[in-house]
């Protein structure tokens, strides 16, 4: 039975909408170039079907017309190992899949997609507690008093996110670590508290000023990564607790000017664009329902409109 296969021209068009390169996004490899003819070019890329050209081929759909299997919506452009590896292969390369590399290619071929996406940031509450890995107890005055939640930092993008740069306002402070964050070997992390610098001054003799004690518990915590790789999800497990401080609500604020935020994780980090690191900003705002103690995370945005973040200190 013959093929349904492409014209000239719709081959044609399938390579210059993605500028000759393979649309498989672990690939991206370059199909054409120069020929040693330098009167030639030398094209290496496969015009492929989606559903197959013709029954008994990969992703065949007999329900097509043979218009519908020759027209440009059935084909994605490929190289030639890509080609061959997806028609070898079906079951793992579905028809939906080629249309969304083709969909997600074409837009980044045309810059769409060149900006990576924001990184998923947010704050999960967990039931109970961790129980220790050695000897110990759990009390029910502790699962009263105290809160384990999970800070997920998450990374949806094909390319590497850098130089992490986050500060936590927290609605309950932190007291600790509830287990060692796992991150891959090549990430260095650092969490730690943000305490407010004390000064002193003194005068006459023997005069001393002396601190008995360690900082208490801040909801103040700054979070630095020096790089996150693509597609790569960082969990922090964290205790909070609820009886150090006062609760401390907010001031309403005129309805013309923006909300005041009080809780929320901001910060910013770089990525590669063409060659140069740009910088950008992240905020996520927390919500806080303080009779359940739930922590709400709401999406992330790259500014602060409509919030007017409120910087409140907790001086132990």
């Amino acid at each position: 039975m013959p093929r349904d296969d492409f014209s000239a021209n719709t081959r044609r068009i399938l390579g210059e909408r993605v500028a000759y390169i393979c649309s498989n996004p672990d690939c991206r490899s370059n199909t054409i170039g120069p020929h040693s003819n330098p009167e030639r070019s030398l094209d290496t890329g496969v015009a492929a079907h989606i559903c197959g050209a013709a029954p008994g081929g990969p992703r065949h759909d007999p329900n097509q017309t043979p218009d519908q299997r020759k027209n440009i919506a059935n084909g994605v452009w490929l190289c030639a190992a890509c080609s061959r590896l997806v028609d070898t292969d079906e079951n793992r390369y579905p028809a939906e899949l080629l249309r969304q590399w083709k969909l997600e290619h074409e837009r980044w071929v045309s810059g769409q997609e060149m900006i990576p996406r924001l990184p998923d940031l947010r704050v999960e509450d967990l039931q109970g507690l961790s129980m220790p890995l050695g000897p110990g107890t759990v009390t029910a005055e502790d699962c009263e008093r105290f809160r384990e939640r999970r800070l997920v930092l998450r990374n949806p993008n094909r390319i590497s996110l850098f130089q992490f740069d986050l500060r936590l306002q927290f609605p309950e402070p932190i007291v600790r670590l509830a287990r060692r964050p796992e991150v891959p070997p090549d990430v260095d992390l650092f969490f730690q508290p943000i305490h407010p610098q004390m000064m002193t001054f003194s005068s006459g003799e023997g005069a001393s000023v002396t601190v008995n004690r360690p900082p208490r518990p801040t909801t103040n915590f700054s979070l630095k990564l020096d790089n996150l790789p693509a597609q790569t999800e960082i969990c922090i497990t964290i205790h909070t607790i609820v009886d150090w401080l006062e609760p401390f609500t907010s001031p309403a604020a005129e309805p013309e000017e923006p909300i005041s935020l009080l809780h929320h994780i901001t910060g910013d980090y770089f990525f590669e664009y063409r060659g140069e690191k740009v910088r950008r900003r992240i905020l996520v705002p927390l919500r806080y329902e303080e009779a359940s103690r739930t922590i709400e995370s709401l999406p992330p945005q790259s500014d602060d409109a409509p919030y007017s973040l409120m910087k409140v200190e907790r001086l132990g």
